[in-house]
């Protein structure tokens, strides 16, 4: 598991969604676990989820979602850890890896946009290699910046941001 590249890849989620909270889970034995945290979360590295979290339901169903949670929703518990309860909540899972990758935002705030799940969807893309235990799964940040140039092409709108974030973080020229 790479923690370095992982980290980076929800600074960046943050930054190219507006995002304030966001951790990467991995399924260990019965309940996904944090492994990797950033933004205003008390979310822990090794804590486990609750079994029924969004996160577990990504993992096991293979699917996307982005929602808004009210505030007495049972069904957001164990959404992470986010400082309160999350208005706006984006779970993408992580390939084939058995993780997911989730985001919150805090009620008030704009939800997230279809822009934003196919940016965290690629990210997720990257981190199910940085979850991936063989040494060279995991994307050089040269390869990284190369490959959000291309996208960067041909959509400028939507990448430009997330290819020089990832960029910056990894050190890329």
């Amino acid at each position: 598991m790479n923690r370095p590249v992982l980290s980076a890849i929800i600074r960046a989620a943050l930054d190219a969604t507006g995002a304030t909270s966001g951790w990467i889970v991995h399924q260990s034995n019965a309940a996904p676990v944090v492994v990797a945290v950033g933004g205003d979360t008390q979310a822990v590295v090794g804590r486990p989820l609750l079994p029924g979290s969004p996160a577990a339901l990504a993992i096991a169903t293979g699917q996307p979602a982005s929602r808004s949670i009210a505030a007495d929703d049972a069904s957001a518990h164990g959404a992470g850890a986010a400082r309160s309860m999350p208005g706006w909540l984006l779970t993408i899972p992580v390939g084939t890896s058995a993780g997911a990758l989730e985001l919150a935002k805090p009620p008030g705030d704009e939800g997230f946009s279809i822009d934003d799940v196919e940016i965290v969807s690629l990210l997720a893309d990257v981190a199910e290699a940085a979850l991936d235990e063989a040494p060279n799964a995991v994307p050089t940040p040269e390869e990284l910046a190369g490959e959000l140039r291309r996208l960067q092409v041909a959509d400028p709108g939507r990448y430009g941001v997330v290819a020089a974030a990832l960029s910056s973080l990894l050190g890329a020229s």
